[in-house]
Formats: structure tokens, sequence, C-alpha cells
């Protein structure tokens, strides 16, 4: 709230003016930087800002012009940007506006608010920032950023409106060249007016092909409005396609090329792998950080992390097993190897990673986790179990755990303790898709008479009969509760919309068991469980 206060009277200051060159009310005492966690050259920079504005918050001159005073606030509160030491950043902002208005500084401001999560402060700044710029034909580019991070932290807030107007007015000052702005009106229609949101990323897209955001939104849309094929071709265009439409903005650009160390190329490439998931740009940080530091581990893992996000599996897997010899006691470097010979289909392979890592962290629940997955993927359902009761001691409502149980308990043909367990389990997690439509099957399929229930099965399928997001396996449940009464023409009935709805959804990697399903029903069959040995 403090934050909410100061934006208020900076931006008030700016329109009144602050008088003179005597220190405005409200300047914040800027204290000094945390930099326990840089590396030294990264502390030389940051605490080299701190000492170029010390004098000013002990000793402030009484001649020095307020522009320069602005200047040496906004220059040193521009390197804690560029290290995330964002409190400080935030209040060297301020001060710096409570000497001289300036559109750069509140857009930087804007940037800083946001990257705390302060969205409704952050949204006045970029606002404020565009009003200041507006008119200034060389500034375009920053007004551009600034109009694009406004509309995009009101819709942020679900201020729908608010973040249109900020759009519109993107595309009308730039005479409709930004495909940016068109993105973002898009997203303003995704939920209220479909049609119109495949408009204006059709705009986008024409403008700049093959960018996954946009293609993702346009598949979206049209399989909202029902337009199965078209969302296919989105949806085939989405998985190819690497790179994602972002707003450029200069400023924060410029912020960001301040921090030149190798902790510098860490932090930038985390906070594209993590928060701005651009992977591109997160693989080109970490490369620069591992020509200087080549063995450090956690930059080999995180380098494999964003290389897994960008398909190219064999080179993470690579940088996992590197980062392994550097450190073994790094467990996130064995579970993500671990991840990249499951994908491989190199299930022993996987094994023997985890069991590596057990070794050096018995503890480990992501490892146990993995690990019990993969035996339920072998068939090994006993060795699956003994795992998710290791999860389940420490981790009772551990959703992944009570469901890879239960499906391994029916597989083993231990019907009624998978019905139990289920029942248990939404006694804990009341309501969750998974373990309903999993109790379901196995109260309307289990091929233990004594287990089948279709009254049961019925009940618990009426807690999400509403459901939208899980038409198709309500459906599909459905379709199964009337072939085991019998009922077959209901249940193709069933069946078939069920596919339907999975296919407009994009779910297609479920078209060949249902069809298996539905060939039963024709048949006159009611569905049973698979049980292996």
């Amino acid at each position: 709230m403090a934050h909410k206060m100061c934006i208020g009277f900076v931006v008030l200051c700016l329109l009144n003016g602050c008088g003179g060159n005597s220190l405005p009310d409200g300047v914040v005492l800027i204290e000094s930087p945390d930099v326990s966690q840089l590396d030294d050259a990264a502390k030389q920079q940051v605490n080299g800002a701190f000492k170029s504005i010390q004098k000013l918050q002990t000793e402030p001159p009484a001649d020095q012009p307020a522009k320069k005073t602005a200047a040496l606030y906004s220059q040193a509160g521009q390197v804690f940007h560029s290290y995330a030491v964002l409190d400080l950043a935030i209040a060297c902002y301020e001060n710096s506006l409570r000497y001289q208005k300036d559109g750069d500084i509140l857009h930087l401001l804007g940037r800083a608010y946001r990257e705390t999560d302060q969205m409704e402060v952050a949204a006045d700044a970029f606002s404020h920032a565009a009003d200041f710029l507006i008119n200034d034909r060389a500034a375009m580019p920053y007004v551009v950023a600034s109009l694009y991070w406004a509309g995009d932290s009101y819709l942020e807030l679900d201020e729908i409106e608010t973040a249109r107007e900020k759009f519109q007015l993107g595309i009308d000052r730039t005479n409709g060249r930004q495909p940016i702005f068109y993105l973002g009106l898009g997203k303003t229609y995704m939920e209220e007016d479909p049609v119109k949101a495949i408009e204006h990323l059709s705009r986008a897209e024409g403008m700049i092909p093959g960018r996954k955001n946009i293609l993702y939104l346009l598949m979206t849309a049209h399989r909202k409005i029902g337009e199965v094929e078209r969302a296919k071709q989105y949806q085939e265009q989405f998985e190819k396609s690497v790179e994602r439409l972002l707003s450029v903005d200069p400023l924060h650009v410029k912020v960001q090329g301040l921090r030149k160390t190798i902790s510098a190329h860490r932090m930038r490439g985390n906070t594209a792998l993590f928060k701005e998931k651009n992977y591109v740009e997160a693989v080109r940080h970490f490369k620069l950080a591992l020509e200087e530091k080549p063995n450090d581990a956690i930059l080999n893992v995180n380098y494999g992390v964003a290389m897994m996000y960008l398909g190219n599996i064999e080179i993470a897997g690579e940088s996992f097993a590197k980062a392994i010899k550097l450190d073994r006691t790094r467990i996130t470097a064995y579970i993500n190897l671990a991840s990249v010979h499951q994908r491989q289909g190199k299930l022993d392979e996987a094994i023997s990673v985890l069991l590596q890592a057990l070794d050096q962290n018995p503890s480990t629940l992501d490892a146990h986790s993995l690990l019990a997955e993969i035996y339920l993927t072998k068939q090994e359902f006993a060795k699956a179990i003994e795992l998710y009761d290791l999860i389940l001691q420490k981790q009772p409502a551990n959703e992944f755990a009570l469901q890879g149980r239960s499906i391994a308990l029916a597989k083993s043909r231990r019907y009624r303790e998978a019905m139990e367990q289920l029942e248990g389990s939404l006694q804990v997690l009341e309501q969750h898709p998974n373990l309903i439509f999993l109790l379901v099957q196995v109260l309307a399929s289990a091929p233990d008479d004594a287990v089948r229930d279709l009254e049961r099965a019925q009940e618990v399928l009426d807690l999400v009969a509403d459901s939208e997001e899980y038409a198709d396996y309500v459906a599909e449940c459905q379709a199964m509760i009337h072939a085991d009464r019998g009922e077959f023409e209901t249940a193709i009935l069933f069946q078939t919309k069920a596919m339907k709805i999975s296919e407009s959804l994009g779910r297609e990697g479920r078209h060949e068991i249902q069809q298996t399903a539905l060939d039963l029903y024709k048949n006159d069959k009611p569905q049973r469980m698979e049980a292996t040995e």
C-alpha cells in the first residue's frame, strides 16, 4: 500500500511542480543494498550505484539542479533494477520523479512494480508514462512499450475495457503497424467474443507469422466456436513453433544491458526461463554465462531445462549428465536426466538415474514420484505401489500419488482396494476430476461383480456433470454406466458425443481408446477394466 500512496504523490508532484532545489517531502531514504548473492563484479557495480546517491541522502547539495539530482537517482535505480534489487530500484525511481518529471522513468517504475506483482500501480505508471511520451515522435518505441504494458497490466487486473482502450490507442498511434497490439486486443475478447478475438489475432499472425502465443490463442478461439479443422491446423503450427511474439521494450533492454557479469546472465536467463517462458532468450544468456563458467552445475541444469522446452532433448540430456559429473548432489540434474530418458523411451536408464538420485538423497519425493510413474508404465505395479506409499506417508494429500496408487491397484486386480483408496481420496481432495473419473471407471467396469456399483458410479459422476473442461470424460463415463446396464444404444450416443468433444478440445490422442470402447458398445459388450499379471 505504501507504494500506491507514493505513485499518487509522484503524479501530483509532476502536475504541480516540486519547486526549487529544496528536498521534496516524501523522498525515500535508500538503504545499503544486500549484495551477498552477487559475484564480485556485480557487487562492485551495485555498491558503486549506492555510493553515487549516498551523499544525496546525507548532505543534499543546496545548489545542485533538480535535473541532475533526478538523473543520479535514475541511474542508481536502473543499476538496482538490472540486478533485481527491486525495492531500492522503486525507491530510486520515485525519488527521481519527485525532482523531475520523466516518461522514461515512469515506464521503468511500471516495470519494477510489475516485476514485484504490484499490478495496479504498474498499470497507472505505464499509463502516465505513455501520456508524457505520446506526443514525442522520437519516443514512439517507448510509447509502444508503455501502452502495451499498460494494457496487459489492466488485463491482468481483469479491467477489460481499460485494457482495450490502451491496445486500441496503440493501434491508432502506430497506424496499425504493431502486431503486439492486435495480440493484446485478441486476448481481451477470448472469453466474451471468440470471433472478434480471431479477427484481431489473425491480423497479428498475418503481420508476423508463426509465433507460438498467437497460434495457441487462435487454436483455442477456433475450438470455442466449433471450427475443429481450423483449430487442428493452428495446433499443428503451434507444436512446430518456438518463438513467441513479445513486446519490444527498449528502455527495459537498456536496463538489462547494464548487467554484463556472469551473475547477470544467470539472472536474465532464469527470468527468461521461469518467469517469461522465453526459452530462446534463456538459452542465449545461459550460453554466455557458460562460456565463462562451463563447470557451473546449476547453469548446466538450467540450460538443459531451457533446451528441453525447445525440444532439444539430446542436448538437454548431455547438459544434465554434465551437471551430475560436476556435482553429484545436484538432485534436479538426476530427475531431469531421468525425464529425458523417459521421453526417449529408455525406461531402464531412467530408473538407474533415479536410483542414483535416491542414493544421494533418499527423501527426495520428486525422484520417488517419477520412479513410481515409470514403474507404472513398465507394469511393475508392486514397486510402484511401494513408492506411492512412501510419498503418501509424507504427503497424504499428494494427488499424483493417490491417483497413481489407485491405477496400480486396479491394474493388479485389487479392485476393492482401488475403490476404497479412491473413496478415501475424495474425502481429502473433494471433487478432484481425475480421482472422480477413476472411481467411476472402477465402479462401472471392474470385472469383480462385488465391486461394481452403478448407482454409486452415477452419484459420483454427478459431482462433475456440469464441467465444460472435462465434458468428454463425463460423456465417456456416462456411456460406460449405460453399457453396464445393457443400454447400448444410449451408450453409443454418449460415446460418440465424447469423441466429438475430445476432437473439438484438441484431445485427438484419446481417439484410439475411445474408438475401442465404441466398438464394444456396438457389439453389445460393456467395458471391463484391463488387468495385468
